[in-house]
């Protein structure tokens, strides 16, 4: 982890991880009955969220070099995991294209923003917008199985998913006590900005953005090498030997090793 690219892709997935756990315990508490309709959709939601964050294993394993390739070290196996469940229980499009008409069409009513000036609820509300002002020119919901339907609306129903799912995380979070440093990153995740941006010194190009500070980066960043060092529940589930110098060379010493009949000395005879 000595350089920034190693690292970016480390700390994404380290805040991913943090706030989407609050965010399922959050989607839990918030509809407890299976058979509810709105249960189905915030489970839909939440898929649609976790499958889009699972693609920082990619990077991840570009930047492990050919050893993040090898099933071993897990991250390619992991990968494909998260790829089968995007299929598995309902493929992730569909869910996303049968809940979002369903809430553009009225049938549906989830959560609102608790805070409506957030930057991702901003987001979210003008990917709606922009859905229903497509919706109304096509005719309304009723054409839903029609062509401009199928051209207009379902394209864009999966990034309406994610994006009403990055704000709810970010309120779960929020709500579950996570460090502000963590929720600025998220948003910015979410936001496609720098995760440890260059602060600017001219107040007028600061104007109506948000913070530009590296503070943040910088704190998650010391606490990930600062858990890397201690004993966590996940090291249960972590087998891949690429975690330390120490597993690889256990790792390394377990291998067999085969050789050409060259290289073995055949023993003298005693006779």
């Amino acid at each position: 982890m000595a350089f920034s690219t190693q690292q970016h892709p480390i700390v994404e997935g380290w805040v991913q991880g943090k706030v989407l756990h609050a965010f399922a315990q959050w989607t839990i508490d918030m509809c407890p009955d299976l058979s509810d309709p709105t249960q189905h959709a915030l489970a839909s939601i939440f898929k649609a969220t976790v499958v889009k964050a699972s693609q920082v294993l990619r990077p991840l394993a570009e930047r492990c070099g050919w050893q993040g390739l090898f099933a071993y070290n897990q991250i390619s196996e992991l990968d494909l995991t998260f790829q089968g469940n995007a299929i598995a229980e309902g493929d992730t499009l569909v869910l996303c294209i049968r809940f979002m008409s369903e809430l553009l069409g009225g049938k549906l009513e989830l959560p609102r923003a608790r805070n409506r000036l957030s930057r991702l609820a901003q987001c979210e509300e003008r990917l709606m917008a922009d859905m229903t002002s497509r919706l109304k020119r096509i005719g309304g919901y009723k054409e839903h199985r029609g062509l401009a339907f199928d051209r207009h609306i379902l394209p864009r129903c999966r990034p309406l998913a994610e994006s009403i799912g990055n704000r709810m995380a970010y309120e779960a979070a929020e709500k579950w006590g996570l460090p502000s440093e963590v929720l600025t990153l998220y948003e910015r995740i979410c936001m496609g900005e720098d995760l440890d941006p260059l602060h600017m010194a001219e107040p007028l190009a600061q104007e109506h953005l948000p913070s530009r500070s590296s503070a943040p980066y910088n704190t998650v960043l010391a606490q990930i090498r600062s858990e890397s060092v201690s004993q966590s529940d996940i090291d249960h589930y972590v087998t891949a030997p690429i975690t330390s110098d120490k597993s690889w060379e256990s790792f390394m010493n377990s291998l067999h090793a085969f050789k050409s009949p060259e290289e073995f000395i055949t023993p003298l005879s005693k006779l």
